[in-house]
């Protein structure tokens, strides 16, 4: 449900057009939707993006609106019911200087071994040239569904399952993970003078998981074969929320000593982030016969999602605030 990216083994910090995500480990899913390209930086880039982990950065950079009207469309269509469109358009709109772009992707698949996904994106930006001001705005909207499968075939003996169906599920089937996603950004881009440009920029992150799926442990003491039987298995129901705040100032100021020419950045950054989590977990009656595996259970209902030793649990609210002045 989500990507980390690791460089040269280190944790790696991903932007979106400069501004952060928050937390390396947040937990972000990452999207193509209207990218123009990728920058990648390895080791650390406090010069050009601040303090950060000493992986590298992930620069995610996306099309700006055009004055010239243009659009495009493309779908693909693959196995396992799989199709996805991805299309923009992009213009100037009646208001001098006001240029427009909507990108748009959506796909949805049935899967392998019957396992659905849909995935919803929107993202319209604007860009105003104003006198000696460029204004922006940008809103990317997403809405992802998948289907959990933690168990896939289980191991027997120390090896996967044999004489089963690949399409064999010991999981439960009514699994579901939702995702929504948010993130407005506008920024103001002010130049004073040939000497001095002010940067004034602001996004939100706001993000929420809903999701109903199997704790995928399969030792002693959790989910585990007897017999021909898988005993111990439990349903783990979450609900987590993000919600993260980036504001930055930054003049900057070139001039000359001589022949030479400087670029000199300074700024100040402020960040909040707000995180909520609340997990618990039921137990769940076992498979008879994991050769021709049917999940008894048919719905939450009557299910008992306990919180303490036994049972995977937790209920957090951890909020963060960051400043930075360079």
């Amino acid at each position: 449900y989500f990507d980390h990216f690791l460089i040269r083994g280190l944790n790696a910090q991903v932007y979106s057009d400069g501004f952060s995500d928050g937390d390396q480990l947040g937990g972000l899913s990452h999207s193509l939707n209207g990218v123009k390209r990728v920058e990648i930086l390895e080791g650390p880039g406090s010069a050009l993006f601040g303090s950060g982990p000493p992986g590298g950065t992930i620069n995610i950079v996306h099309y700006e609106p055009s004055a010239d009207f243009h659009w495009g469309s493309s779908i693909q269509a693959g196995s396992y019911g799989t199709v996805s469109n991805s299309s923009f358009i992009t213009g100037p709109t009646t208001v001098q200087g006001l240029n427009y772009r909507l990108d748009s992707y959506f796909s949805r698949a049935d899967g392998f071994r019957d396992l659905g996904s849909q995935d919803y994106e929107l993202r319209p930006e604007f860009v105003w040239h104003l006198e000696d001001h460029t204004l922006s705005f940008s809103l990317d909207v997403r809405h992802i569904s998948q289907t959990p499968d933690s168990y896939g075939l289980i191991y027997l003996n120390g090896s996967p399952i044999t004489g089963v169906p690949i399409s064999a599920k010991y999981s439960t089937p009514f699994s579901f993970a939702h995702q929504d996603y948010v993130r407005p950004t506008i920024s103001d881009k002010w130049e004073v003078s040939d000497f001095l440009t002010i940067n004034n920029r602001f996004s939100y992150t706001g993000r929420s998981i809903d999701a109903m799926r199997n704790n995928d442990s399969l030792s002693a003491t959790g989910t585990h074969v007897v017999g021909d039987e898988l005993v111990g298995r439990q349903l783990r129901s979450q609900n987590d929320s993000d919600g993260f705040y980036d504001y930055q100032f930054e003049p900057v100021w070139k001039f000359g000593t001589g022949s030479i020419q400087h670029t000199l950045l300074t700024g100040f950054e402020y960040q909040r982030q707000i995180m909520d989590t609340t997990r618990m977990t039921a137990d769940l009656p076992n498979i008879a016969n994991i050769f021709a595996p049917t999940p008894p259970e048919l719905s939450a209902n009557g299910l008992v999602f306990q919180c303490d030793a036994k049972h995977s649990c937790d209920q957090d609210h951890l909020v963060g605030d960051f400043y930075g002045v360079y």
